[in-house]
């Protein structure tokens, strides 16, 4: 009995009676087998919001996020059913809302797609403000620009339809006939609209081939630089040229052709052959492991030195192949 009153004791020291918040205990009568008929606590009761808050310490975060939902929903009750579902992310970014409410406020008002670099919004915050908090206004602005929005993409950047720092696109003229600068490196989106003379396009996967890629007629090399080749989908004046890929003979290599005839069906590849491999059989080295079985947009041939390649986990390494092999098999 002396064990359970000083149990009870300490659940009395901590309710509303005795330190003015917090629960209240509510009492029952019962009979105990050791110690014969006891009031022990039955319920513990918070009789009021304010009685509940101080006693989990949150008071003052309660508040905040009452000022901020507020104000939420006055400047967009369009958000109204973002706050339901996202109620800890208003307390999350307590003390910002301000801020953040301005840079909904400006895209809703001031925004005009392909304009403006993130460093060049006019909304009345800190240059890094935006960079620092693109996560939540990303759950804002989804909501707020509706259809504007590209869902599709990744960034911030492109969801918005902000400029950005883009990747470069190399290219070398290799016909002296043809106008313009011999070596010139353009941005994906300034590279996609601008366009060669060019009959014949050579992409090359390591840098130093397409550097030291000799002349060809009515010809560019792109350095493609592996799995970048990516950058040069959607572009139509290679949509209409000859194209050739050379790449490192090792599956990986396969798979940026696969790649690239995903985009540009008609593309033909340059010294991936089984003549080549076996020529150069004392450059070999070890690949990169790979899982994928079957790569569809390859040659029966070229499937086959595929699957060589990747079963032996071998690589042949496009800058040991030698400059007068490539020379003669241009002609061809």
């Amino acid at each position: 009995l002396a064990a359970l009153h000083r149990k009870l004791a300490q659940l009395v020291a901590a309710s509303k009676e005795r330190v003015g918040f917090g629960y209240t205990i509510r009492y029952e009568r019962r009979k105990t087998r050791l110690h014969g008929i006891q009031d022990l606590p039955g319920a513990f009761v918070f009789e009021t919001q304010d009685d509940y808050l101080l006693f989990l310490e949150k008071m003052n975060e309660f508040n905040q996020f009452e000022r901020d939902a507020t104000s939420i929903a006055q400047h967009f009750p369009t958000l109204a059913g973002w706050l339901t579902a996202h109620p800890l992310r208003v307390v999350e970014y307590a003390g910002r809302w301000d801020e953040l409410l301005a840079v909904c406020h400006w895209f809703t008002t001031a925004w005009t797609p392909g304009r403006y670099y993130l460093r060049e919004l006019t909304a009345p915050v800190h240059t890094k403000f935006v960079e620092q908090h693109k996560v939540v206004l990303t759950q804002l602005l989804d909501v707020l620009l509706g259809e504007r929005v590209n869902t599709s993409a990744n960034s911030f950047e492109h969801r918005f339809s902000l400029r950005y720092d883009e990747p470069l696109v190399r290219v070398r003229l290799l016909d002296a006939a043809l106008p313009g600068f011999r070596d010139v490196s353009l941005p994906v989106s300034e590279f996609r609209s601008a366009h060669f003379p060019a009959r014949r396009v050579f992409i090359l996967e390591n840098k130093m081939n397409f550097l030291a890629f000799p002349k060809v007629p009515e010809a560019v090399a792109i350095w493609g630089g592996g799995f970048q080749v990516g950058n040069l989908k959607n572009t139509d004046w290679l949509a209409s040229a000859e194209i050739f890929y050379w790449g490192d003979l090792d599956a990986h290599g396969f798979q940026i052709l696969d790649q690239l005839r995903g985009y540009y069906p008609h593309t033909h590849s340059l010294l991936m052959d089984r003549e080549t491999l076996h020529r150069f059989q004392v450059d070999w080295g070890t690949g990169a492991p790979m899982v994928m079985n079957r790569l569809p947009r390859l040659t029966e041939e070229e499937h086959s030195v595929f699957e060589f390649l990747k079963n032996n986990n071998l690589r042949l390494e496009q800058e040991k192949i030698p400059q007068d092999w490539l020379v003669a098999a241009l002609p061809r």
